[in-house]
Protein backbone atom coordinates (compact mmCIF):
# COMPACT_ATOMS: atom_id res chain seq x y z
CA UNK A 1 0.00 0.00 0.00
CA UNK A 2 2.60 2.47 0.87
CA UNK A 3 4.20 1.99 -2.81
CA UNK A 4 1.06 2.66 -4.54
CA UNK A 5 0.61 6.38 -2.33
CA UNK A 6 4.18 6.87 -3.27
CA UNK A 7 3.33 6.49 -6.90
CA UNK A 8 0.03 8.94 -6.16
CA UNK A 9 2.37 11.15 -4.78
CA UNK A 10 5.12 11.05 -7.96
CA UNK A 11 1.48 11.66 -10.22
CA UNK A 12 1.11 14.25 -8.55
CA UNK A 13 4.79 15.67 -8.89
CA UNK A 14 4.49 15.51 -12.59
CA UNK A 15 1.29 16.44 -12.91
CA UNK A 16 2.42 19.67 -10.88
CA UNK A 17 5.57 20.21 -13.00
CA UNK A 18 3.21 20.27 -16.64
CA UNK A 19 1.00 22.82 -15.10
CA UNK A 20 3.85 24.97 -14.17
CA UNK A 21 5.14 24.43 -17.92
CA UNK A 22 1.99 25.23 -19.26
CA UNK A 23 1.42 28.21 -17.02
CA UNK A 24 5.22 29.28 -18.47
CA UNK A 25 3.82 29.34 -22.31
CA UNK A 26 1.08 31.24 -21.36
CA UNK A 27 3.18 33.93 -20.03
CA UNK A 28 5.00 33.73 -23.37
CA UNK A 29 2.02 34.16 -24.88
CA UNK A 30 1.25 36.93 -22.87
CA UNK A 31 -1.93 35.80 -21.58
CA UNK A 32 -0.54 34.33 -18.36
CA UNK A 33 -3.02 31.67 -16.63
CA UNK A 34 -2.40 32.33 -12.88
CA UNK A 35 -4.37 29.87 -11.94
CA UNK A 36 -2.04 26.83 -13.76
CA UNK A 37 0.93 28.71 -11.59
CA UNK A 38 -0.84 28.04 -8.05
CA UNK A 39 -2.50 25.08 -8.90
CA UNK A 40 0.29 23.71 -10.19
CA UNK A 41 2.45 24.63 -6.78
CA UNK A 42 0.02 23.47 -4.82
CA UNK A 43 -0.16 20.07 -6.63
CA UNK A 44 3.94 19.53 -6.36
CA UNK A 45 3.36 20.31 -2.71
CA UNK A 46 0.84 17.59 -2.15
CA UNK A 47 2.62 15.89 -4.33
CA UNK A 48 5.91 15.56 -2.31
CA UNK A 49 4.11 15.44 0.90
CA UNK A 50 2.51 11.85 -0.39
CA UNK A 51 6.02 10.92 -1.14
CA UNK A 52 7.96 12.15 1.80
CA UNK A 53 5.63 10.53 3.94
CA UNK A 54 5.22 6.63 2.32
CA UNK A 55 8.73 6.45 1.08
CA UNK A 56 10.40 3.21 2.15
CA UNK A 57 12.86 3.11 4.93
CA UNK A 58 16.62 2.88 4.10
CA UNK A 59 17.57 -0.73 3.94
CA UNK A 60 20.64 -1.33 5.90
CA UNK A 61 24.20 0.14 5.53
CA UNK A 62 24.65 0.68 1.87
CA UNK A 63 27.83 -0.50 0.12
CA UNK A 64 29.10 2.80 -0.73
CA UNK A 65 32.15 3.24 0.34
CA UNK A 66 32.78 0.06 1.88
CA UNK A 67 36.42 0.38 0.96
CA UNK A 68 37.07 3.28 3.01
CA UNK A 69 35.52 1.93 6.26
CA UNK A 70 37.38 -0.96 5.47
CA UNK A 71 40.85 1.23 5.49
CA UNK A 72 39.65 3.16 8.53
CA UNK A 73 39.06 -0.14 10.45
CA UNK A 74 42.19 -1.30 10.10
CA UNK A 75 43.80 2.48 10.62
CA UNK A 76 42.56 2.57 14.21
CA UNK A 77 43.42 -0.89 14.71
CA UNK A 78 46.44 -0.23 14.25
CA UNK A 79 46.73 3.08 16.07
CA UNK A 80 45.40 0.87 18.85
CA UNK A 81 48.27 -1.63 18.78
CA UNK A 82 50.89 1.19 18.66
CA UNK A 83 49.26 2.37 21.80
CA UNK A 84 49.42 -0.83 23.52
CA UNK A 85 52.50 -1.45 22.77
CA UNK A 86 53.70 2.09 23.93
CA UNK A 87 51.65 1.80 26.87
CA UNK A 88 53.83 -1.46 27.76
CA UNK A 89 57.31 -0.14 27.21
CA UNK A 90 56.50 3.11 29.39
CA UNK A 91 55.59 1.00 32.23
CA UNK A 92 58.65 -1.57 31.78
CA UNK A 93 56.74 -4.71 30.83
CA UNK A 94 57.26 -6.38 27.26
CA UNK A 95 54.78 -5.22 24.64
CA UNK A 96 52.09 -7.76 24.43
CA UNK A 97 52.98 -10.69 22.20
CA UNK A 98 51.19 -11.03 19.02
CA UNK A 99 48.23 -12.84 18.81
CA UNK A 100 48.22 -13.21 15.15
CA UNK A 101 51.59 -14.61 14.57
CA UNK A 102 53.51 -16.41 17.58
CA UNK A 103 56.42 -17.23 16.46
CA UNK A 104 57.47 -13.49 15.12
CA UNK A 105 58.34 -11.28 18.69
CA UNK A 106 59.89 -8.11 19.28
Amino acid sequence: MRLFKFQIGQFFLVIGVFMLAVFFVTDQSRSPQFLLFFGGVLVIAVGISIMMRNREPPTGESARFRRVRQYRQKSRERQEKKRRELQARREGGRPPENPENPERQP
